[in-house]
């Protein structure tokens, strides 16, 4: 490995060609990557994510195929303990803050007490809702999300139990979330739902102003939980009367989302074919520097033979050349993330206004690791063709 550099340092422009092109194909890659792994993949502040899902509605026979759902259609999700650990319901909408002298609008949500816990997501400061805050009348509880926090108080760490005045109506701040969990996006605060048991009754079976999410239970495979949803949506039909009529009807049905795949929305197909195409981009940079390292290879076969002449087997020739190509991709892979860092705040950049998902600029683990994976591969493809010429040369020909 250190005579793969020296030699390497002795051809600077090659060497500079190679990593330019390395950097620009690996950066792309990892660029791509980070962003699908931020929405499809590993979604911040979720835990386990393959657990968590999103219960939808239909109406095959209406045109509508994913809206939201109404409270019973949550409580048999609920209640269905078997199938989900937790489920949690939740109503967006706007609050009032006058605490600063200014009033300001903030973007909060009502859910049920179980909402962090479907994300597997702890407070950093306090505590999350307690069921009997879940309640008509006594939901006057408030957990803040990290960058309301941030910006109204200033970071202070004194801020549990502090009394602030939402719609003009007085409440408690008990917790405020890590920084990473923001779900749904960009909102500022979560209050208790507090809905009363009447809400539950049958008669509210289509009224579908909700979003609900659960958490399947360890072993339970996404495609058994969502055949019981279809289960529990053909009870409702065999129900009879004029909800079961309607339900059947009008082909209504239940059925559950991966959370991934419901906050990608329409962006998942683009973002895979924009990971597929980088990477063909990735495969033509490393035919170019294969295309590079033969041409350079050829201007070697003096060194090879006298190598040989030596004692250097077969082998010994193509170890070194691969342990250039090696130099060369870990090289491309450091300038890669440069790059990468620089890509992804130009793709956010360039991204629509009210994305689903709340993706920041970052290089964590996952990420790191793809880049060094596809280094190694880039690496062993362009490395593969300098040494397939090595292992043909006749060596004592060349002596000659």
């Amino acid at each position: 490995m250190r005579y793969a550099v020296r030699a390497l340092l002795k051809t600077p422009a090659y060497t500079l060609v190679a990593l330019i092109t390395l950097a620009l194909g690996i950066g792309a890659n990892t660029a791509i990557f980070s962003v699908v792994n931020q929405v499809l993949l590993n979604p911040a502040g979720v835990s386990d994510s393959s657990r968590v899902v999103a219960l939808r509605v239909k109406y095959d026979k209406l045109a509508l195929r994913n809206i939201g759902v109404s409270i019973p259609d949550f409580a048999d999700v609920l209640h269905s303990t078997q199938q989900f650990e937790s489920a949690a319901l939740i109503d967006t909408g706007d609050f009032n803050y006058t605490g600063s002298g200014v009033p300001e609008r903030l973007k909060g949500a009502s859910v049920t007490y179980r909402w962090f816990d479907v994300f597997g997501a702890r407070p950093a400061l306090g505590r999350a809702f307690q069921p009997e805050e879940d309640r008509p009348n006594a939901n006057r509880e408030v957990v803040l999300s990290y960058a309301a926090w941030k910006r109204l108080f200033g970071e202070d760490p004194h801020v549990v139990d502090r009394s602030i005045e939402l719609n003009q109506t007085p409440y408690r701040i008990v917790g405020v979330m890590a920084a990473n969990f923001r779900w749904p996006v960009d909102i500022d605060l979560w209050v208790p739902l507090g809905l009363a048991d009447s809400a539950y009754s049958p008669g509210n079976r289509f009224n579908e102003n909700y979003g609900a999410v659960a958490r399947l239970r360890p072993g339970v495979p996404f495609a058994s939980a969502n055949a019981f949803v279809g289960v529990l949506s053909d009870r409702v039909k065999s129900v009879g009367g004029r909800l079961g009529g309607y339900a059947k009807d009008s082909a209504w049905g239940m059925f559950l989302l991966p959370f991934t795949d419901f906050i990608a929305g329409d962006t998942r197909t683009p973002m895979l074919v924009l990971l597929g195409a980088v990477g063909f981009v990735l495969t033509i940079a490393c035919a170019n520097i294969a295309g590079l390292m033969l041409a350079r290879a050829s201007g070697r076969t003096r060194e090879i033979a006298v190598r040989a002449a030596l004692g250097a087997g077969r082998w010994d020739l193509i170890r070194q050349s691969f342990c250039e190509s090696m130099a060369l991709a870990a090289g491309g892979a450091v300038a890669g993330l440069g790059v990468a860092l620089g890509g992804v705040r130009g793709l956010l950049a360039l991204a629509p206004q009210g994305l689903p998902v709340a993706v920041s600029v970052r290089l964590d683990a996952p990420v790191l690791i793809f880049a060094v994976l596809a280094a190694a591969v880039a690496g062993l493809l362009f490395g593969v063709a300098p040494a397939w010429q090595i292992s043909r040369l006749n060596q004592f020909e060349l002596l000659k």
